[in-house]
């Protein structure tokens, strides 16, 4: 059986102690798979099963285990074989966007520098010398067999034996993290820049890679194009497919119904890597995060299947029509209705502001359906409304003060007849659908908005250290000094919160007080900052060429839209009130 040097042992117990989300300096059973993977190892579930005496479900959640009764867990299955071909394959196959075989070089060259192996950018060349095609892509199941029979052959997998969910807990790693220690990645707030890659708990290497790719997008296939789309109020039907040829749409949607089965903490970083290419246009954050989920999670399996592989491809852009001219956040007060016509509906009524809207080929739309239900919120339905259907007509592309690349439009309904199919979910339940995904459209929002004011710090802070007054730059001044470190401070603690309420949501354990707190504190936060960021920025920071000035009228219908923030405190406030 192996045996570890004591400095080796000190490793493993700190990268182990990452995995001890209670305190109390032990793992559960089903983490003990994901901190080998993370060190390296590569056993099957099966292998560990067996390591742990085949326990039964229950106790695989429940059970939990101190470092000293891991590590002669971990020499047995540093015992087993290393991985195979197939292995490698299936690790590699994740980065496979088009299911042709082929990943392309620039994201393998990510993976081995970052992960298995950890390479230098020389032996990475090397390697990778005469593997790619005229397009960059490589033939990975021929690239692993080529690693392999290098001199000396690569024997550690590079991702965690066939298994996405193993790299998201993974602890291989990452440059940033190097330069803390072995067991640390570190907190926005003691990194270079607020948008550093490898910082922050709640993120992994597999995340990382992740936002090296999601980063590339925005700089490549949206910054270029931005201000033409702001000029003609939309963004490109081709940025939508190539959205989803990248894997940026439905990603918290099941791999079974068509999305890409992915984790919030993946949702999060495309939200944050928007608002740090300051490019508003493209709103694919409500499309797959906001629309998707009511089709996956009370769509019928008819709906799912015609839509969410449409969706998760860009080539079907959604939107969710709620607000109507005497309606916004009070959702009791929709008049939009549709009534029955024997099997069919009969819907009438509009909407106003409706995101995506122009574009849209498919709107979950809300509509009365019971007028004589004891309350509005037991008479409320769901309906999947088609572009081109009779009676569905779109009006002007709203003319806003901020997004200007996003579409807003008014959409009317009359008498469009719906086929019984059209109805999502159950009748008269939609008020109550509605209420369960609220909490995480408020939780995109105070993320998106978070990382918003992260942008416009780091604008700012370059502003003010280049810009020169009175003989020094302006960040020589105390009183500006003394603003940016105000400012930092309000959004690392907003960063704190915000983080903590996505590693809620991925535990189900987010209210909706607590995602209202998210949406108000932190939209309230990305007004203030940009309104400083302006001031700090001066003359020029009212002038449309600097990024400053389109953040500072972007970040203002964040307080409105998801429920306007006086709206939050009610219901933070009812939270409480119901408590006492």
């Amino acid at each position: 059986m192996t045996e570890y040097t004591p400095d080796q042992i000190e490793d493993f117990k700190e990268a182990f102690g990452l995995f001890d989300r209670v305190g109390d300096n032990q793992v559960a059973f089903n983490q003990v798979a994901d901190i080998m993977r993370a060190l390296g190892q590569n056993p099957t579930n099966k292998d560990v099963a067996k390591i742990l005496g085949n326990p039964s479900a229950d106790d695989m959640a429940n059970k939990r285990l101190n470092f000293d009764a891991f590590l002669p867990m971990l020499k047995e299955v540093d015992s087993l074989p290393k991985g195979t071909v197939d292995d490698y394959v299936e690790g590699l196959r994740v980065f496979d966007k088009e299911g042709n075989g082929t990943v392309m070089g620039a994201e393998l060259r990510i993976v081995l520098s970052t992960l298995g192996e950890k390479m230098s950018e020389p032996e990475i060349e090397a390697l990778m010398a005469g593997q790619e095609d005229e397009n960059g892509s490589v033939h990975y199941e021929a690239f692993v067999k080529h690693i392999m029979s290098v001199s000396p052959p690569i024997t550690r997998p590079l991702l965690p034996q066939g298994h996405v969910s193993t790299c998201r807990m993974g602890l291989q790693h990452s440059r940033a993290t190097e330069q803390l220690g072995p067991s640390a990645r570190p907190e926005s707030s003691s990194a270079k820049t607020m948008m550093d890659i490898g910082t922050r708990r709640i993120f992994t290497e597999e995340h990382d890679i992740f936002r090296q790719s999601v980063r590339r997008f925005y700089q490549e296939e949206v910054v270029p194009y931005h201000s033409e789309w702001e000029k003609v109020g939309h963004v490109s039907r081709e940025s939508w497919e190539k959205a989803g040829s990248h894997g940026l749409l439905g990603i918290l949607i099941p791999e079974e119904h068509g999305g890409l089965g992915g984790d919030v903490f993946s949702a999060a970083v495309t939200w944050e890597e928007q608002m740090y290419s300051n490019c508003t246009g493209p709103f694919f954050a409500l499309h797959s995060d906001i629309v998707m989920p009511y089709i996956s999670n009370y769509g019928s399996k008819e709906q799912i299947e015609r839509f969410i592989p449409e969706m998760t491809a860009g080539r079907c852009i959604g939107a969710i029509a709620m607000t109507e001219p005497g309606a916004g956040s009070d959702l009791q007060g929709i008049r939009t209705h549709a009534k029955r016509d024997g099997s069919d509906w009969i819907l009438n009524g509009s909407k106003v502001f409706i995101s995506n809207g122009w574009l849209a080929d498919l709107v979950v739309v809300v509509a009365v359906t019971n007028r004589e239900a004891k309350s509005a919120a037991h008479g409320i339905s769901l309906f999947l409304v088609e572009k081109g259907m009779k009676g569905f007509n779109k009006g002007r592309k709203l003319e806003k003060m901020g997004l200007k690349a996003q579409d807003t439009a008014e959409l009317f309904f009359e008498d469009v007849r719906l086929p019984a199919n059209a109805l999502l979910g159950e009748p008269n339940k939609g008020f109550y659908y509605l209420m369960n995904e609220l909490p995480q459209e408020r939780l995109a929002i105070g993320a998106l908005s978070l990382a918003g004011s992260e942008f416009i710090f780091e604008e700012t802070r370059n502003y003010v250290m280049q810009r020169k007054a009175f003989g020094k730059t302006i960040a020589d001044l105390q009183t500006v000094q003394h603003k940016l470190a105000e400012l930092k401070t309000e959004i690392c603690v907003g960063r704190a919160f915000i983080d903590s309420c996505l590693q809620l949501h991925a535990e189900h354990r987010l209210d909706s007080a607590t995602a209202s707190m998210a949406k108000y504190w932190a939209s309230e936060l990305q007004n203030k900052v940009a309104y400083h960021g302006v001031q700090l920025h001066g003359g020029w920071g009212y002038m449309w060429e600097y990024p400053v000035a389109k953040a500072y009228v972007d970040a203002r219908i964040q307080t409105i839209y998801g429920g306007t923030n006086e709206i939050m405190k009610e219901l933070i406030a009812r939270n409480i009130v119901s408590r006492m």
